[in-house]
């Protein structure tokens, strides 16, 4: 069983039925500024989704994803280009393809990221859960909140992040927050994180 839920203004597309239970994807695109830099760098080899099974190349080239344009910005997180112009955020967590995609020239909007979740089981009761994104370049960190506390990551050279919880993160309940944080750890913007 599929899932799928909208937050923001961007259109969200759940590529793939993850395995057991039911796959849940969102992402939140806003309009605004200028796209990442990683879009204006010169695409390698690592910049490739490695083993993409047959049915996601279809379902992604059917919904106009260029694949021979993604970019890799941390594990399990890529920008690319579709055929109508847009450049979407894709998260290949659990084995399965996310996307949110906006106009290239207003990627971010007003917001200091982007993000997604990708989680697998229940929407209030998940056995997988992971929050991707890519940020603005004065985000330098990001902290995602549970009930248990707070779980701090860097974000990469090429602007991406992926969390993953823990299975005891997810015992005591979903993450309630994403906060980006400057250079000294100072928030820029907070994200209340659905619950359900």
């Amino acid at each position: 069983m599929s899932r799928r839920r909208l937050t923001g203004v961007a259109v969200v597309i759940t590529i793939a039925v993850i395995a057991a239970g039911a796959a849940v994807a969102q992402t939140v695109l806003a309009q605004g500024s200028a796209s990442p830099k990683p879009m204006n760098r010169v695409r390698s080899a690592t910049d490739a989704i490695p083993n993409l099974p047959a049915r996601l190349q279809t379902a992604a080239a059917r919904v106009g994803l260029e694949l021979n344009t993604t970019r890799l910005l941390a594990t399990d997180v890529y920008l690319a280009d579709k055929t109508d112009g847009e450049l979407c955020m894709v998260g290949t967590a659990h084995g399965g393809m996310t996307m949110g995609c906006a106009p290239k020239d207003s990627f971010f909007g007003a917001n200091a990221l982007q993000y997604g979740i990708s989680e697998d089981g229940k929407p209030d009761a998940p056995t997988a859960l992971t929050i991707f994104g890519v940020t603005q370049p004065s985000v330098k960190s990001v902290r995602l909140v549970f009930p248990s506390g707070g779980v701090d990551q860097g974000v990469t050279a090429g602007g991406g992040f992926s969390i993953s919880a823990t299975s005891d993160q997810l015992a005591q309940g979903r993450p309630t927050r994403l906060i980006a944080e400057d250079a000294n750890g100072s928030t820029i913007q907070t994200f209340a994180l659905p619950q359900g």
